[in-house]
Formats: structure tokens, C-alpha cells, sequence
């Protein structure tokens, strides 16, 4: 999968391998794109789309809606969904990002029940809008007793690490997050960013998820800002072992990335 790149077309042609799940997410939100804007945005859909991926529209829901911000994100989401589908002639599923709670209170035994509550109102937003495709649940993590894999339905993706690549927490536990996932029939997802070379193809070679993406950008703001919106630099093709594309082929087939 690729993270939120920017909007120009040009940026994506030739990169995007088939099968790839790209996550798209205009800044403003869709909601407020002006007419060039629009047909801008429908034109990497397009780019996107011609080289065999598939576009999941970027939403944020705000984490638990504790502050008054995180409810203006939330109670935003049917609006968002809408607007992906009225403005930009729909995308083919949705990047739900701060699907789990405050990070600092995703340990706590409620967090998985806020969770769960909060994604069965989003599945009804869906299924009114008549709204369907990939649905990716961005907690963060798996939850403790891996209660967010949990709380998916069978055929959705929940990201179960997203975070540094000099976090602790890393891969150790995406062989048994990707076991109870199989089980669940859920697709489960690792985010690397602030990754060198190294750290990108030892990522790269130890996640277990079913979907891995590492890049080099950095957090240059507390919120993440540009730390997805840039490819990284050492995307590269297919055909180079020592990128990642190539680095990931390998890995799949068994063999060593350099």
C-alpha cells in the first residue's frame, strides 16, 4: 500500500504497482475543494486506477471524541464519505485513520468498547450513503487481548503498528496479531516512518501483516504532518532489490533484499 502522497498526477505514474491500496486525502477535506481542485484530485484517481490500484479515501474520526475537535471529526465522517462520492465520483473504500482512542488511554479496558461503538456507526453511515469497497480501521495498534482486530468484520484491514521505526513496540507482536487475524479473516496492516535504508528493509523482512509500508519521512509536526505525504526515497521499482518495492518482492519470494 502507499500513504497520503500529494496531488499531482505526475507523482504517481509509473509507481504505483498493481494491486496497490493508495490512500488519498486532500488537506482541506473533500468537502471544500473548488472546482480545478476537483478535477485535479479525479485525475490521480485516474493515474492511480490505470496502473491497477485501488484508492481509499483518508477520514479521520477523532480518536474517542473526547475534545471538542476529535466530536467535529467525528460527527464530519458521513459528510466526508458523501463527499468522496458526490465531488470526486467515489474512491474504492475509505482509510479510516484515529479509529482507536487517544493513544494515551488506548491501554485502558474501555478503549476497545468506545472503539467498536464508534466503527459500527461508521458501518452505518456506509451502508445508508449505499457506500461500499476496502474499509481500513487506523488503531494504531492491535489492542489489548488484540480487541481492535476484534472489533473488524471479516474482509476489513485494521493497522496494527503505526509508528517509528525506532519504536519499541516494532514487529513483536505481528506474528500473533497476524494469526488471530487469519483467524478473524481480517487484513492487518504495519506503518513504519523515520526508517533509514536499513530499518526499511529490516521492516520490511520481519513484519508479519498482511500489508507493510515504511517510509523515510520524518514527524516534523506533533500531529504527523508531512511524515506521509511524501514518497519515500528509496521507493524505487520492482527490479531494484535495495528499494523497497524490490526489497518487498524479494522478501516474498524467500530471497535476501541485498
Amino acid at each position: 500500500m502507499l500513504a497520503l502522497w500529494d496531488q499531482s498526477p505526475r507523482s504517481y505514474e509509473g509507481r504505483v504497482p498493481p494491486g496497490s491500496l493508495v490512500v488519498i486525502g486532500p488537506v482541506q477535506g473533500v468537502q471544500r475543494l473548488d472546482a480545478t481542485q476537483r478535477a485535479n484530485w479525479k485525475a490521480v484517481i485516474r493515474t492511480i486506477r490505470l496502473q491497477g490500484g485501488k484508492v481509499l479515501g483518508y477520514i479521520a474520526m477523532g480518536h474517542g471524541g473526547v475534545t471538542q475537535d476529535q466530536q467535529a471529526s467525528f460527527a464530519a465522517v458521513p459528510l466526508e464519505i458523501a463527499a468522496y462520492r458526490d465531488v470526486l465520483d467515489g474512491v474504492d473504500g475509505f482509510f479510516f485513520d484515529q479509529a482507536g482512542p487517544d493513544p494515551m488511554i488506548a491501554g485502558k479496558p474501555d478503549a476497545c468498547e468506545t472503539a467498536n461503538t464508534r466503527w459500527q456507526g461508521v458501518r452505518a453511515h456506509l451502508s445508508a450513503l449505499n457506500v461500499g469497497g476496502t474499509v481500513v480501521w487506523n488503531a494504531g495498534a492491535p489492542g489489548p487481548n488484540h480487541c481492535f482486530l476484534r472489533s473488524a468484520r471479516a474482509g476489513e484491514h485494521v493497522v496494527s503498528f503505526d509508528g517509528p521505526a525506532d519504536d519499541g513496540r516494532g514487529q513483536s507482536f505481528d506474528a500473533q496479531a497476524r494469526a488471530v487475524a487469519d483467524t478473524l479473516q481480517v487484513n492487518t496492516w504495519t506503518l513504519v516512518h523515520s526508517a533509514t535504508p536499513a530499518q526499511m528493509q529490516d521492516a520490511l523482512k520481519r513484519a508479519r501483516t498482511h500489508y507493510v509500508y515504511v517510509t523515510d519521512g520524518a514527524r516534523a509536526f506533533a500531529w504527523g504532518g508531512p511524515v506521509w505525504n511524501y514518497p519515500p526515497g528509496y521507493w524505487g521499482t520492482d527490479s531494484d532489490p535495495r528499494s523497497e518495492r524490490g526489497c518487498l518482492r524479494r522478501v516474498q519470494a524467500g530471497a535476501a533484499c541485498n
